[in-house]
């Protein structure tokens, strides 16, 4: 019942889109707007055996949709690399002919990948999740192309790495396998230098819903 009403949810979205791109169409500005789209997260849906979302960050929850058309970008054309929602502000500014001001961005411009002239490897994907409940489930992750890991700075024995090439589902947990621990030590040690844990973050709540 939870899938079915979710697919209900997004048959919703679409809806309203088609109304929003219609819109543009009869305005004649789709070919001048640049448009995207996007979700902050994932639904488990079953997956694991969990709904909704969570602490753990399954491909389910962090893999979402960005699709972008516009001026500049090459119709028809899905690219298959790592990217994150922070690169979207410096694309944006790049796609609209606007100057970077010497801000300086976490992330990268998406345009050389958009208009097929160029790749953009990002080396690995980084994430946290901050419990609002338990904080001794806070997490840290670093997504590479072949490799998830997943640690627990309050918990320094729970840990989850997963060979995506072997079990793209998740399932088979490797984070104590000797056989890998230099994979393992090597992704710690970037997360360690590049995203050192921050365990509380100074967020006011305004509210619980």
């Amino acid at each position: 019942q939870a899938i079915a009403f979710t697919y209900a949810m997004i048959e919703m979205i679409d809806d309203g889109i088609g109304r929003i791109l219609s819109s543009l169409d009869s305005r004649g500005l789709t070919d001048n707007t640049i448009i995207l789209f996007t979700s902050d997260h994932g639904e488990l849906l079953g997956t694991h055996g969990l709904l909704h979302k969570g602490p753990p960050p399954y491909r389910q929850l962090t893999e979402v949709n960005l699709l972008l058309k516009g001026p500049d970008i090459t119709a028809c054309k899905t690219i298959d690399t790592l990217t994150s929602h922070i690169d979207l502000a410096p694309t944006f500014l790049e796609l609209a002919g606007i100057e970077l001001g010497g801000n300086e961005f976490d992330g990268v411009s998406l345009k050389p990948l958009l208009n097929g002239k160029g790749r953009i490897y990002r080396e690995y994907d980084l994430g946290e999740y901050h419990p609002s409940t338990r904080p001794e489930i806070y997490n840290q992750t670093i997504r590479t192309d072949r490799w998830r890991l997943t640690i627990y700075p309050c918990n320094p024995e729970w840990g989850e790495l997963f060979d995506l090439d072997s079990d793209p589902e998740e399932h088979l947990n490797l984070y104590h396998t000797s056989s890998v621990n230099s994979v393992r030590k090597e992704l710690e040690h970037i997360l360690a230098t590049e995203f050192p844990p921050k365990t509380s973050v100074d967020n006011e709540w305004l509210c619980k819903w």
